[in-house]
């Protein structure tokens, strides 16, 4: 599904919602950001954290990037070719966990889908776009409008929902809106570190939960389906095998890096 919106994207008008939706697509993959961090329920005004007039999503300050002797950069087009790793702050948290930073580092396998250049993207968009320091930088240009929105629940869901048509043939919208919504972001990163094979205390950690509790985001899919023939010896076809290699070569780059 993720190759579709990024095939999707490459067609788009610039700054439209399919490339930018692609975009936060790419970096939420790896952060598991909840709604309130990047997306708004309205098109033209945004949450603020309770009893201030602060953003509750993801700002550009938020945002630091960093060659890779660890030297801040700035954030102008140059600078692309020094880009090695973001780091995240996100200042207010579902958790209480305010202040956590936690650092991205550039995928040079499949650039593609690096979080690092994904994130990039997004910035150069802001000051395309002029969004003010203090407004959230899930923003989007649209077209009909000529200005800028933000980027909201609703016109995200239905993305969502055209795409999983395409790929399940599955046209319910009753079964769509219980397999994919807003919170699709956390449980795909919770499902791809899971299934990678990282510890626990891993997905615990670089996914930002307090308890275990992200153990009910997993989900039996065709990946787990797979594992499961293995485990017992099944003997599976070469198709399957070539599969889990792909996803084993995957999970050793990831480590990697």
């Amino acid at each position: 599904m993720l190759e579709i919106f990024y095939q999707k994207s490459l067609t788009a008008d610039t700054d439209s919602l399919d490339q930018v939706f692609f975009d936060w697509l790419a970096v939420g993959r790896y952060t598991g950001f909840r709604l309130s961090e990047w997306a708004q329920t309205r098109k033209l005004t945004y949450e603020y954290v309770e009893g201030t007039e602060e953003s509750r999503a993801m700002i550009n300050g938020d945002w630091l990037c960093f060659d890779r002797e660890g030297k801040l950069l700035d954030k102008t087009p140059g600078n692309l070719k020094h880009l090695f790793k973001v780091n995240i702050t996100w200042r207010y948290q579902k958790n209480g966990r305010n202040g956590e930073t936690i650092s991205y580092w550039r995928d040079d396998v499949d650039p593609r889908l690096c979080p690092v250049r994904a994130a990039w993207r997004i910035l150069m968009r802001a000051s395309r776009l002029g969004i003010p320091d203090h407004e959230p930088i899930g923003q989007y240009y649209d077209h009909k409008r000529r200005h800028r929105v933000f980027v909201n629940s609703s016109e995200v869901e239905e993305l969502l929902r055209i795409v999983v048509t395409q790929t399940t043939g599955i046209t319910d919208r009753s079964i769509i809106n219980k397999m994919f919504g807003m919170h699709s972001l956390r449980v795909t990163a919770c499902n791809e570190l899971a299934r990678l094979g990282v510890k626990d205390s891993f997905i615990q950690r670089r996914l930002r939960w307090r308890s275990n509790t992200f153990l009910d985001y997993l989900r039996n899919n065709h990946y787990t389906a797979r594992q499961h023939n293995l485990s017992y010896n099944i003997k599976v076809s070469q198709h399957d095998t070539e599969l889990l290699n792909n996803l084993n070569n995957r999970s050793a780059s990831l480590s990697a890096q």
